[in-house]
């Protein structure tokens, strides 16, 4: 499976990555101190370094990516799983990573933003 999807792997790996790009770019704005966990009403409730908000959550998401891929890939029945468990496996991770991080810089950046139902979103899927 690993073989089949080197390129997809490599795309997907990228995509978890581009949330450090935008904490990057807007690392002047962000405060020393970032939220990295929101409670049940949606309201910062745990807080974290401004590198770790922007470069930990993301190589965080990365390592798990990496770890169910490969771990799957290791299987010896995963030529018996179907193409959509293969893609959600794949592309899971990427959204996480894109939805959380950007809705982070959001609510840093003061956008009025509804954390609670982000985090059942992706509980969710």
């Amino acid at each position: 499976m690993l073989k089949q999807n080197k390129w997809k792997l490599l795309a997907t790996s990228l995509i978890i990555l581009v949330p450090i790009l935008v904490g990057l770019v807007l690392w002047p704005k962000l405060p020393d101190t970032m939220p990295t966990h929101f409670g049940l009403d949606g309201t910062a409730d745990g807080w974290n370094g401004k590198g770790f908000g922007v470069f930990g959550l993301p190589l965080i998401l990365l390592g798990a990516h990496l770890f169910c891929i490969i771990l799957t890939s290791a299987d010896p029945k995963s030529q018996n799983i179907g193409r959509k468990p293969i893609a959600l496996l794949f592309w899971l991770m990427p959204i996480v990573s894109l939805v959380m991080n950007m809705a982070i810089y959001a609510y840093i950046l003061g956008t009025r933003i509804n954390m609670l139902f982000i985090c059942i979103c992706l509980v969710g899927i």
